[in-house]
């Protein structure tokens, strides 16, 4: 496991962290994502709305993001799905290999959603859900 500078709140593993740099983010940015209470789960990056105040959860979103954030959706759709929890939405962003096939990332989107989804059930009650997707994930 790779560790991030001490300014960082916790650690990532290498290929987040790499990616992290790859795209260029700024401390500001990078902090802000890695601040964020995203738990990973069967494939998926969980993200519940803010326990301290609020109603519960209104429904569960199920997100799969564009080919070239595939894999950290958390990282290249952060303001907006950050957004939808702060809204009392709980987002389970699905990462999921890039391939030319495109049905097979569907499925694999699919199937990590299925997998996470009784933890997240467990956590929240069972919810309405709804979908969301940008580029190669709406499909």
């Amino acid at each position: 496991e790779f560790r991030m500078a001490s300014h960082l709140r916790r650690p990532y593993p290498a290929r987040i962290a790499l990616t992290l740099v790859t795209l260029g983010l700024s401390a500001t940015v990078r902090d802000s994502v890695l601040a964020a209470a995203w738990e990973v789960r069967d494939g998926c990056f969980i993200l519940g709305p803010p326990t301290r105040c609020g109603p519960p959860a209104r429904a569960v979103v199920h997100f799969a993001g564009g080919v070239f954030a595939a894999a950290v959706p958390h990282i290249t759709y952060a303001h907006f799905l950050e957004a939808l929890a702060a809204r009392g939405y709980v987002v389970v962003a699905s990462a999921y290999a890039v391939d030319f096939d495109f049905a097979q990332c569907a499925a694999q989107a699919c199937a990590a959603y299925t997998r996470a989804l009784p933890a997240v059930s467990a956590t929240h009650g069972v919810l309405p859900q709804l979908a969301v997707g940008h580029s190669l994930g709406a499909v």
